[in-house]
């Protein structure tokens, strides 16, 4: 840019590029799973499970691609407004509604969430821990002797 522009301009300037890149990138149709992770068999998951982790995968990897124009906390706080405000793409939500495992419509992911899903995805260093990590916890029902005995 050129030098004899104020510095407040160039910061406008910046953030307007960063903002059209971001949006740009939550409008955006989701790059499919490396094919790898998708053919990754694990025992102790059920196929709801995989799905489920699949979705939060991508859904870091859009945080990710966010990530190459602001800083992890922005990127993420922003794609989560996105969510609330109807900003991304039809298939975008789609994967944030099997990402959330949760019944009932319009929901939305807070930002703490999707951070702890970025964090569990960096600590795995393959593709099995990363679906183990990413993958909803199976609900066990307690028997009813165990619900009498306060357990």
């Amino acid at each position: 840019m050129p030098k004899n522009l104020p510095h407040f301009l160039h910061l406008y300037i910046a953030t307007i590029i960063r903002n059209k890149f971001a949006v740009s990138i939550v409008k955006a149709k989701p790059k499919s799973l490396p094919a790898d992770l998708r053919q990754v068999e694990l025992k102790t998951l059920t196929e709801k499970q995989r799905e489920v982790a699949g979705a939060r995968m991508a859904l870091v990897a859009q945080v990710a691609q966010l990530e190459q124009a602001q800083p992890r906390y922005k990127a993420i706080k922003f794609f989560c407004e996105q969510i609330k405000h109807g900003g991304i793409s039809s298939d975008l939500m789609r994967l944030v509604e099997i990402a959330n495992n949760k019944k009932g419509k319009n929901r939305t992911l807070c930002d703490r969430t999707l951070n702890q899903w970025v964090l569990d995805y960096e600590k795995a260093d393959t593709p099995e821990e990363r679906l183990k990590a990413l993958a909803p916890m199976q609900r066990v029902a307690k028997k009813a002797e165990e619900i009498a005995n306060g357990r």
